[in-house]
């Protein structure tokens, strides 16, 4: 039994040390299968993109800013109001009379 397990472990340990290679060879065939027309298209949306949002970039700044924020607070605003709804429903179920000495 624990000649299985110890070629098991020796199997699993291989099979892990070889998942690098194929992904790197799956990211060869991808890259090559690219054509020359693909990565054209995409270089000329990105410059477009580029272009388009160079000139005022600073208002969408402020209205992420502004809103990671507002998630932030709306974040901790669930977790306090949910912690004193929990611990009001434990303070509800918590026994009176909960003395151990009592047993004794």
């Amino acid at each position: 039994m624990r000649k299985i397990v110890i070629a098991g472990s020796l199997l699993a340990v291989s099979l892990l040390f070889l998942l690098p290679a194929v992904a790197a060879e799956q990211a060869k065939v991808a890259q090559s299968a690219r054509t020359p027309y693909l990565v054209n298209a995409e270089i000329t949306y990105l410059e477009a993109l580029e272009k388009k949002y160079k000139d005022t970039p600073s208002p969408q700044v402020i209205f992420l800013t502004l809103a990671i924020l507002l998630l932030k607070l709306l974040r901790w605003g669930v977790v306090i109001i949910g912690g004193i709804i929990l611990l009001s429903i434990l303070g509800i179920f918590k026994k009176p009379n909960n003395n151990t000495s009592a047993i004794l």
